[in-house]
């Protein structure tokens, strides 16, 4: 993603199955606490229901919360974007943008400037622009051999230490020296950050008392551990209740003129659905001296200029740029109407 006049496309969810019961303590599995509560961040009836796939959910509050905060959105794997696919797993690239747009929500935050390129293996990836300001903040480290790898999925213990680094930049009170919950992350290089989520009810762990560090983690889960998340920084006065957030001050709709009709065929001719070419939309409405974010579903790589014009590689024939509806991120709505 190159950030132009900024441009988001991200996806969103990480917790564990089920609550455990507090308390539990053994040489192997460590004592593990209760779940924090969200209502810090989501109080009742402060959130409305914004998906149609997640009805059975064990997390069905917690993914309400974050959606409504605007740090996940639905529409993930190319799916549509009324349904958040609860049981997909999260990659790194997508936890990237998850702990940026919580920073983003934090009172007098402000991201830097121009952040450079940290990553080769990321270039156009949808994430890559909150990628960059994550490695600039220090929170997102990469591998020894220089490489993000995007799209991994991202394990339990990686998450954890996403979060920490998140909240430390934050300027959160991270518990030190917190008791040791989970002996069988003992040797990875995310154990203390596990530790520290468990100590602050965010991580519990799973439902046989191991942290299950080097496991994936999918979105329901991920759903639990971010509103958890964001109820303890509501709790340290760094962010408000989602009640009081301000609302979108972009939160309306958009002609979209293509350049180059919407069609059904493919460039090369030969396989339906394959990569379209590269496209244009000129956007009206927008004003220069705002910063938007735009999203198109499936996700593409997206760039927009100074005047309006929004270019991205269409890589799939029900794009919403071929006029199937409209899609929200934190700040805009895009409608096309082709």
């Amino acid at each position: 993603m190159k950030r132009g006049g900024r441009v988001l496309a991200g996806f969103a969810a990480a917790l564990l199955a089920v609550t455990l019961m507090p308390a539990i303590a053994s040489a192997t599995h460590g004592v593990h606490n209760a779940p924090r509560d969200i209502e810090n961040a989501c109080p009742p009836g402060s959130t409305t229901d914004h998906f149609d796939d997640d009805t059975g959910s064990t997390f069905h509050d917690e993914i309400n919360c974050v959606a409504e905060y605007r740090i996940a959105v639905g529409g993930a794997g190319g799916r549509p974007s009324n349904e958040y696919s609860p049981g997909l797993p999260v990659s790194r690239a997508q936890m990237a943008s998850f702990v940026m747009r919580k920073l983003d929500l934090v009172t007098g935050y402000t991201r830097p400037a121009n952040s450079p390129d940290a990553f080769a293996d990321d270039d156009g990836n949808t994430h890559e622009g909150n990628i960059n300001d994550a490695a600039e903040e220090g929170i997102a480290l990469g591998f020894q051999d220089g490489t993000f790898r995007p799209d991994s999925d991202v394990t339990r213990g990686q998450m954890a230490s996403f979060i920490v680094r998140e909240m430390t930049t934050a300027g959160a009170a991270i518990p030190t020296n917190p008791e040791n919950a989970f002996p069988d992350a003992e040797g990875s290089a995310h154990h203390e950050d596990l530790n520290i989520l468990h100590e602050l009810g965010i991580y519990v762990g799973r439902t046989d008392g191991t942290s299950g560090f080097a496991e994936p983690i999918n979105r329901e889960q991920m759903a639990a551990l971010l509103a958890r998340n964001l109820s303890y920084l509501v709790e340290q006065g760094l962010m408000p209740p989602v009640d009081q957030l301000d609302p979108p001050t972009t939160n309306q709709s958009f002609a979209v003129a293509p350049a180059e009709a919407a069609t059904n065929e493919v460039s090369d001719g030969t396989t339906t659905g394959a990569n379209r070419g590269l496209r244009q939309y000129s956007v009206s409405g927008l004003d220069n001296a705002t910063t938007y974010n735009i999203a198109l579903f499936p996700p593409a790589n997206i760039s927009v200029d100074a005047n309006g014009v929004v270019t991205f590689v269409d890589t799939d024939s029900n794009n919403l740029a071929d006029g199937i509806g409209t899609t929200q991120t934190n700040n805009a709505v895009i409608e096309v109407v082709n």
